[in-house]
């Protein structure tokens, strides 16, 4: 199952290729940090009472990130991100693992080079 896109808003009030909010639930990432207080501490508390978290995972270091940044609106952020904020990145891990396995996979019928072996190379 690919969870790219499924972090990543597409509400038109938005700018493209920003987190804002728990795709799952719909709780913005706003109103999280202000049910945790800004702290980091009340993290968990809130993802159990909101459900936050408790789906795809994905959100939790965005709110992390979002109560260190006091934002609530974020950039997609990947693995080396979180880990500057000192977080980590949970989830993100395993779409950056599913991404290089998809690219690293050759099309059918398609050489990883974009050149056919030389022996069926055509000769000039």
């Amino acid at each position: 199952m690919d969870l790219t896109g499924s972090i990543i808003s597409t509400r038109a009030d938005q700018p493209p290729g920003t987190v804002a909010q728990c795709i799952c639930f719909g709780r913005s990432l706003a109103l999280l940090r202000q049910l945790c207080a800004d702290d980091l501490a009340n993290v968990q508390g809130v993802c159990t009472q909101t459900g936050c978290g408790s789906k795809c995972g994905l959100c939790v270091p965005y709110i992390q990130a979002a109560i260190k940044c006091k934002a609530d609106v974020l950039d997609v952020m990947w693995s080396q991100d979180f880990r500057k904020l000192s977080i980590m990145p949970g989830k993100i891990m395993a779409i950056e693992k599913q991404q290089r396995t998809q690219n690293a996979e050759p099309a059918a019928g398609m050489f990883i080079d974009s050149t056919p072996p030389a022996q069926t190379r055509q000769s000039a």
